[in-house]
């Protein structure tokens, strides 16, 4: 299973500001430019592996900013007729990593939920330190221990070395 997010926009633009008295209220960005470019390196991923690809939302909710990824997705899917397409909820999503795991191949979704499933997905064979992720821009990619490096660990014989090799294969 590869699971592609968008890693520069959504709530992780870390902008919020005070709403009410002891209230915070967070900013999203949501382009559609973003997500299209992310849409369209899934779709491409899909094609040359299982032709499937699951999408990963919370529209019924967050009608404007979910609605806006949804609506990326759709269009780009039109170009690839032949790739089969999974529409399911952020919620629904987490559940059926653990149930029918076998069933996903890509799954592309928004940073946040991206980052949730990528955790959920790597628990199934044994969590973020034995899995490696990668940042792929238009001209590099950096590829690293999905939990990252874990430096703090140097010369302990702690850490499992498994993901730091698989980012380097």
């Amino acid at each position: 299973m590869i699971v592609v997010r968008e890693n520069t926009e959504d709530l992780y633009v870390g902008k919020s500001s005070r709403w009410l008295q002891g209230s915070g209220l967070p900013s999203r960005s949501t382009r559609p430019e973003p997500l299209k470019r992310i849409a369209k390196f899934a779709f491409d991923l899909a094609m040359k592996r299982r032709k499937r690809l699951a999408f990963v939302h919370k529209a019924n909710i967050l009608k404007l900013t979910d609605g806006i990824f949804k609506q990326a997705v759709l269009n780009i899917a039109k170009q690839y007729p032949g790739v089969e397409l999974e529409d399911i909820s952020c919620r629904c999503c987490n559940n059926a990593i653990h149930r029918r795991p076998e069933s996903f191949d890509v799954v592309v979704a928004t940073n946040l939920y991206g980052d949730i499933l990528t955790d959920e997905a790597a628990a199934l064979v044994g969590g973020t330190r034995v899995v490696a992720g990668g940042n792929i821009g238009d001209h590099y990619g950096m590829f690293e221990p999905a939990g990252g490096s874990a430096p703090k660990y140097t010369g302990q014989n702690k850490v499992n070395p498994v993901a730091m090799i698989e980012a380097y294969e």
